[in-house]
């Protein structure tokens, strides 16, 4: 006779026991997912001087495949967005993790600069289908509080992936080299890829999505709202503010300073945990400033980063320039909460179409920023607190032109 805990076990499921189990599902599939967007710059930032030399390519040239990916990236939130809403979230996320599996693959087996362009640019446009169904399968199947607590942990891994990914890199690259960094990228995307085939449901309803041509009208209307654009402006200069070290730093650090591809590894990361103790200042400061006064302490903090980083003078002062770098970090993790609920507040009965968009403009303004940057030689700290001074002076500029501004707007004729 058989025991009645076997034969409970052989029972199945209730549709609600399979509900909590698929949500469970998500809230740890979902933070994984986003951390791929964290880590696709940034990872295989330590290995640019060692593809350089292979390649016998200048760090200038070597920092062009930082912007194809972020250009890619931006392109490809638009893109899976589109798609996602219109085939659904499954399909998306499945042609998006083989797009990126396939890319690292190919990257792996290159032999010049060019076909390595490619590469990245192609991941970075596959990455884009990581952030955009992990949001939407989040929103699909999760509510209330659980869902307020399920973007924090959303949030935090995409900021872990920004913050680990040069020291992990730096580490992989140390030891096997650079093709290494992309078979761990291949790796991880292959995993993902088998979590989806064997976990993730769809989770969009056919009968509540959108046609392409649907999802553009309202693409047109958001675009139309110049304070809209102006809060993407901001964004992209706070991601150039946090990025740019994981740009310049390499040739800083490896090839001007001798340093290794894990000693820099271990800067971005003391950058990272600046930028990540900026986000939590805000948190203190919200209650007891308006958004206006935490903007200008910002680009106050920013401005005196440039200003430590110049004390290097003629001479790159490593001391000087990181603890300037990481000042503006912290100034950006401060103001970055704020101009992105401000742009997502224009439109609240379309934020997830409005939190596209102001992602596709923020990586466009990114990596056109990080292309002006790459034409600068670094040699000396003035030409770096050049660079973040300049950058200071964007963000006022765009701050000031961004405090008037219309209302929040709704777009209930595209329901």
């Amino acid at each position: 006779m058989e025991d009645g805990s076997a034969l409970a076990t052989e029972l199945p499921k209730s549709p609600s026991q399979r509900s909590r189990d698929f949500e469970f599902f998500v809230l740890i599939f979902c933070p994984l997912l986003n951390s791929v967007a964290g880590i696709v710059i940034d990872l295989y930032a330590p290995s640019m001087p060692a593809i350089g030399r292979e390649f016998g390519a200048s760090a200038a040239a070597m920092q062009n495949t930082i912007v194809m990916a972020t250009f890619g990236y931006a392109i490809g939130q638009l893109c899976f967005g589109v798609l996602s809403d219109w085939k659904g979230r499954r399909p998306s996320i499945l042609l998006g993790l083989s797009l990126f599996a396939l890319a690292s693959i190919v990257a792996m087996q290159v032999h010049s600069l060019e076909a390595l362009l490619l590469a990245r640019a192609l991941q970075g446009f596959s990455v884009g289908s990581c952030q955009v169904v992990a949001r939407a399968v989040l929103v699909d199947s999760v509510s209330g509080r659980r869902l307020d607590v399920a973007v924090i942990y959303l949030s935090l891994a995409f900021a872990i992936g920004l913050i680990a990914g040069p020291y992990i890199g730096g580490t992989i690259q140390q030891t096997y080299g650079w093709r290494a960094n992309f078979a761990f990228y291949a790796a991880y995307a292959c995993l993902l890829l088998l979590a989806s085939g064997i976990g993730l449901r769809e989770t969009l309803p056919a009968g509540v999505r959108s046609t392409p041509t649907h999802v553009f009208r309202v693409y047109k209307t958001i675009l139309g709202e110049s304070a809209f654009l102006l809060n993407a402006l901001q964004l992209g200069l706070c991601f150039i503010g946090f990025t740019l070290w994981n740009q310049i730093g390499p040739d800083i650090t490896q090839r001007l300073l001798a340093h290794s591809p894990r000693y820099f590894g271990a800067t971005a990361l003391a950058v990272g945990i600046a930028y990540l103790f900026g986000t939590a200042t805000n948190r203190l400061l919200v209650t007891a400033t308006t958004d206006t006064q935490r903007l200008w302490a910002s680009n106050f903090a920013f401005g005196a980063g440039a200003l430590t980083i110049a004390l290097s003078g003629a001479h790159i002062n490593l001391v000087f320039i990181l603890a300037g770098v990481m000042l503006c970090a912290f100034s950006q993790g401060v103001v970055f909460p704020n101009i992105l609920s401000r742009g997502l507040s224009f439109f609240p009965d379309r934020a997830g179409i409005a939190a596209s968009l102001l992602g596709f403009g923020m990586l466009i303004v990114g990596s056109a920023g990080l292309a002006l940057a790459r034409l600068v030689e670094i040699h000396s700290g003035v030409t770096v607190a050049g660079l973040y001074g300049a950058l200071c002076a964007a963000a006022i500029l765009a701050m000031a032109l961004n405090r008037g501004g219309r209302s929040p707007q709704t777009l209930s004729d595209f329901r």
